[in-house]
């Protein structure tokens, strides 16, 4: 599975235009919002889509195509990009990162199953995995889970409940470290919160974030200004 931040990267840096040219940060943005309103209108995280199930979207989701038909295309652009992005992913990423996602997704699914008594210790500074040309910097499951248990179906942002549910059961919101790891954030509970994709993008990419960031801190007195 990616990330919206490894989508954007490979936008940036690896895909190019037909003109040959780089695409612009704003456009990249342009995709990340595509593909998160989408996400939420057919209830569906494209980001743990399968090629396959990417494909099938495109071509046969009436939902999709509707409102795909009212965007003049820009959906199915957008997860057109997201194919090709899986795809350099799949036969470029040092399999160590792969290997290292998948166990840690694993991890914090059985982490979830059980109440914690004390919020886990996390890591003050979490390390990068070891991999030729790897940036993945690691997290503990522990941490995602007892966050996620935190907030218990609801994003931490916005109040509003998760926007779908997977096909295990559980109510889908994403782990945001508050100050991002690769700017030297700790992977703990203090500094992390668990949002819908939404406002996961806004936090990232949004004119307001700022603002948000702040009133973030405001509401939760257990999370930590680093």
């Amino acid at each position: 599975m990616i990330s919206s931040d490894i989508f954007k990267t490979w936008l940036i840096d690896v895909y190019k235009k037909n003109d040959g040219k780089p695409l612009a940060s704003s456009s990249a943005d342009k995709y990340i919002g595509a593909i998160g309103t989408i996400s939420q209108h057919i209830d569906k995280n494209l980001y743990e889509s399968s090629v396959e199930e990417l494909r099938n979207i495109i071509s046969s989701d009436t939902s999709f195509i509707e409102k795909n038909d009212r965007g003049n295309n820009m959906y199915s652009s957008a997860v057109e990009r997201l194919i090709e992005c899986k795809i350099y992913i799949e036969n470029n990423m040092p399999t160590a990162v792969l290997d290292y996602q998948q166990r840690h997704e694993k991890e914090v699914a059985s982490y979830q199953q059980h109440l914690f008594i004390s919020p886990p210790m996390g890591n003050p500074k979490p390390e990068k995995i070891n991999a030729p040309d790897s940036h993945y910097i690691k997290r503990d499951p522990k941490v995602s889970a007892y966050v996620k248990q935190r907030a218990d179906g609801t994003c931490e942002c916005c109040h509003h409940a998760a926007p779908f549910q997977k096909l295990d059961g559980e109510l889908f919101l994403e782990i945001h470290h508050m100050k991002p790891l690769a700017q030297g954030g700790s992977d703990t509970v203090a500094n992390a919160i668990a949002i819908c994709p939404n406002c996961h993008r806004e936090l990232h990419h949004g004119a307001k974030r700022d603002s948000l960031i702040e009133k973030i801190y405001l509401e939760h007195t257990s999370i930590e200004r680093e």
